[in-house]
């Protein structure tokens, strides 16, 4: 409900009531029960503010490595957590963002920021990791490790990963120059091996789908007023990204082999 002083958002499912305005936020109901939203709130006061200063908001995950930052976008459940999750088994790789970006062209260059919040994963992610198996109760990593599994990537049952705790101090970034950014076009049930391509978003900007994303029901104009516009246009995504190389994977989900070609290609 929108009001002179601002928008009032209730959460139907939590209890919450969230309002938004740009003097005066507030999170108001069972704050420590519900820390995550209210952890979504405060980030979403940090992506309006960097909006109104010319940043496109991205859905995407992102790892740096010495400052340049390799972003994966794809639809929801598409893989681009787990796969940043592997990247970040190398030596250099940093944790940056888990599901969304800020980019904008600065001096020639794409400035990318992450957003301060530990990622959240389904089980699928974890069962298949050595290193992150143990956040999951013995009971369930009984249940899912015999899972099919075309039934286990459509599980939707979050877990935080801590990033310090499972890869370590100093594996976590905020901001750098975005260098890469992979599309994840990829399926379970294809039949061909899994390959890295150039993408020429000049020619085809609409291969930008999976990245834009809507500012969303908070999202605030300097000016106070909420727009009714969607997400900017693939063509514009496509002019911020200009000095950007898009690569796309292909082919049937293969975590390990899609790392190899990264690697092969320099980027890891």
């Amino acid at each position: 409900m929108d009001t002179p002083q601002g928008r009032w958002i209730h959460k139907v499912r939590t209890g919450m009531a969230l309002f938004q305005s740009l003097t005066a936020p507030a999170a108001i109901g069972e704050l420590n029960k519900h820390s995550s939203q209210v952890i979504n709130f405060i980030n979403n006061q940090f992506l309006n503010h960097h909006q109104r200063d010319g940043y496109l908001l991205g859905h995407a995950s992102a790892f740096d490595i010495d400052g340049n930052v390799t972003a994966i976008a794809a639809s929801s459940g598409g893989g681009k957590s787990t796969l940043m999750l592997k990247a970040l088994e190398t030596a250099t790789a940093r944790f940056l963002s888990n599901d969304r970006i800020l980019f904008k062209p600065e001096n020639g260059w794409v400035s990318v920021l992450g957003v301060a919040k530990h990622p959240r994963v389904n089980p699928g992610t974890l069962i298949h990791s050595e290193r992150l198996i143990d956040i999951l109760p013995t009971e369930e990593r009984d249940r899912f490790t015999d899972m099919p599994k075309s039934q286990l990537w459509d599980i939707e049952q979050k877990y935080d990963v801590l990033i310090p705790n499972a890869y370590g101090e100093g594996k976590t970034a905020l901001s750098g120059t975005l260098k890469h950014l992979i599309l994840l076009d990829w399926a379970l049930d294809a039949t061909a091996p899994t390959a890295l391509s150039s993408v020429d978003i000049t020619q085809t900007p609409e291969a930008l789908e999976g990245l834009r994303k809507s500012p969303g029901p908070f999202f605030q104009h300097v000016d106070g007023h909420f727009p009714t516009e969607q997400a900017q246009s693939a063509k514009i995504y496509a002019e911020h990204l200009a000095s950007v190389e898009v690569l796309r994977l292909t082919g049937t989900i293969d975590f390990e082999r899609a790392i190899a070609l990264l690697q092969a290609k320099g980027i890891l």
